[in-house]
């Protein structure tokens, strides 16, 4: 019978760009939980690894940069770069046609004051948001160390805490 840790490896290994370090989920065994959601409520809880600094959108090792929070995103929408933007409206078009269903499962990252680092799942998020629609997604979700060594963007979580 495969552990939470292969579940969770399988089905997300491919789609997880995060710096995670996948050795250290199998080695210590992080607990692992799904939640069934269904309301927007959820949204001001999941930040993305997508950070803003003074200029606008920066890069991940920008001084100061911040990951945006879901429930911000008509605030930070219009700033993301033209190729995101177009992604995610396309995504919130199928959503809205009925093309793609919304219904999906993601992988977060607990983080402190109950909150979640969105692993991957930004777009269709973020399309999510925007469309407005019902939805039942599947939070899967880590409780790992809070240590940057874990998953590379909890420094910025860090960072912020202070």
């Amino acid at each position: 019978m495969p552990t939470e840790s292969e579940i969770f490896h399988s089905k997300f290994c491919r789609g997880i760009r995060v710096a995670f370090n996948w050795q250290r989920l199998f080695v210590e065994g992080w607990p692992i939980a799904v939640s069934k959601l269904q309301d927007s409520a959820i949204f001001s809880t999941l930040k993305l690894p997508w950070y803003l600094g003074d200029s606008g959108f920066v890069s991940f090792n920008a001084p100061g940069a911040l990951p945006v929070r879901l429930v911000d995103i008509e605030k930070w929408y219009p700033l993301l770069p033209e190729k995101q933007q177009s992604d995610i409206d396309n995504i919130k078009g199928e959503f809205l046609s009925g093309a793609r269903t919304t219904e999906f499962e993601f992988p977060v990252y607990a983080v402190p004051k109950d909150e979640y680092l969105v692993m991957d799942g930004n777009h269709r998020l973020s399309a999510l948001a925007l469309a407005k629609l019902p939805f039942t997604i599947d939070m899967w979700v880590v409780r790992g160390p809070i240590d940057p060594v874990a998953l590379k963007d909890l420094t910025h979580i860090i960072q912020g805490a202070q």
